[in-house]
């Protein structure tokens, strides 16, 4: 018989001339003491920073479905605030369709689009008709497991291109996004122009 042990994972954020700023994982170690040295002990540890968050792991089996976690849970306001600003596309809109692909093991979202805030000239969302204007509609993917039901009411869509794939990082619904606009404007915590 397996007995669960708790075991701790540490994050790490460095920097990759190719890729930019890129967030890992050390790997799931007995202790905290271990997991930092672990990610001092890397050989990419060129501009390592640290942080001071650690998050519990039950079994090593959780290393292939954490990732998954993480792109299924709510963002906070101060990851909204950074995808917005980073992302590679920007657009609200509401959902139109929902269809959960088995096979492919992703819940496919078909969005009506009803503003871009902003979106990256060098990759382009592909046109669902034959029309040369801008797609008013696209299809996202998000994994299975996240289990995304639709909801009424308009999201704001935030992501990046992923191997010529759109990946989604927050969906907050667009009441929820004037909040934090607002909180962050009045703050005077915001990364860049941040758009209504």
């Amino acid at each position: 018989m397996h007995i669960a042990t708790v075991c701790w994972r540490a994050f790490r954020l460095f920097y990759s001339s190719e890729y930019g700023w890129r967030l890992t994982v050390a790997e799931i170690v007995a202790s905290r003491k271990d997991a930092l040295r672990k990610l001092w002990q890397s050989p990419k540890r060129n501009f390592v920073l640290t942080f001071s968050r650690w998050t519990p792991v039950i079994n090593q089996r959780c290393s292939e479905m954490l990732c998954d976690i993480y792109k299924c849970r709510p963002c906070s306001e101060e990851q909204l605030l950074h995808h917005y600003c980073s992302s590679d596309f920007v657009f609200q809109g509401k959902v139109t369709d929902l269809f959960h692909n088995k096979l492919l093991q992703v819940t496919e979202l078909t969005v009506h689009i009803s503003k871009t805030h902003r979106t990256n000239e060098l990759q382009k969302f592909p046109s669902i008709s034959d029309s040369e204007v801008e797609p008013k509609y696209v299809i996202l993917q998000r994994p299975l497991k996240c289990g995304t039901k639709a909801g009424s009411g308009e999201y704001l869509f935030l992501g990046k291109w992923i191997l010529g794939n759109p990946s989604l990082d927050c969906i907050p619904r667009i009441t929820e996004w004037k909040k934090v606009r607002r909180k962050a404007l009045m703050s005077r915590s915001n990364e860049c122009l941040l758009n209504l």
